[in-house]
């Protein structure tokens, strides 16, 4: 995933050395949030199944366009929450924990655009993400500081149409699907495993520098 990054980071570079060659936009998109549930393990064998509430949010773009090739960089704020379910046949589908998270996720993407009708244009990406939650303490783990901090990072791909409504202006409709392991709610003594997000996104673009250029 660091490679990844750091290959978008590379491509950002090259383009913002030729930024008089470039189309700079800015998007804002109202965001769902859909996350799988997943099964956790503590070393002491305790296995959770843990997953998070179906949110909406809001996301900001910034992006650098050259011809059909583009660098994006994405934040977007999804409030949700944690609910972890113990699967011991004792306590089976007994709730030992939830809270409330705020999920703030960052996304660092290449994406191409393809030559559609005049007007629509549809684009395929990939890239990587960082996703920061916090949510105090958590009532599952007291008298442990922080226990609602976590961040990792995983592969996100993305896919969407850009319907331009005028010179400047577009509509934006997209999903981004984030691949890589779940939460750990900040707890050192627990192991997550794999899970996705699913992230469909509505919002308007604004070209302000280089319009009209491919």
């Amino acid at each position: 995933m660091r490679s990844a990054i750091t290959l978008l980071l590379l491509i950002a570079c090259g383009l913002a050395c030729q930024a008089q060659q470039i189309q700079q936009i800015l998007v804002f998109m109202a965001m769902g949030n859909v996350t799988t549930p997943s099964l956790g393990e503590f070393n002491s064998d305790g296995v959770i199944r843990q997953s998070n509430r179906n949110s909406a949010g809001a996301a900001a773009a910034w992006e650098l366009w050259k011809r059909g090739n583009g660098f994006v960089v994405e934040y977007s704020f999804t409030p949700t929450d944690a609910k972890l379910f113990a699967l011991d046949p004792a306590f089976k589908d007994t709730k030992v924990g939830q809270w409330p998270l705020d999920r703030n996720k960052f996304d660092f993407l290449y994406e191409h655009r393809f030559r559609g009708k005049e007007r629509v244009h549809p684009y395929l990406g990939l890239g990587g993400f960082v996703v920061v939650l916090w949510g105090g303490s958590a009532p599952a783990h007291s008298n442990v500081n922080a226990s609602g901090l976590d961040a990792w990072g995983g592969e996100v791909t993305t896919t969407g149409i850009t319907t331009q409504l005028t010179s400047r202006l577009a509509l934006r409709t997209g999903l981004l699907v984030d691949i890589g392991k779940a939460c750990t709610y900040g707890d050192v003594t627990y192991k997550a495993s794999q899970n996705l997000m699913f992230e469909p996104q509505l919002g308007l673009a604004w070209a302000f520098h280089g319009v009209g250029k491919k």
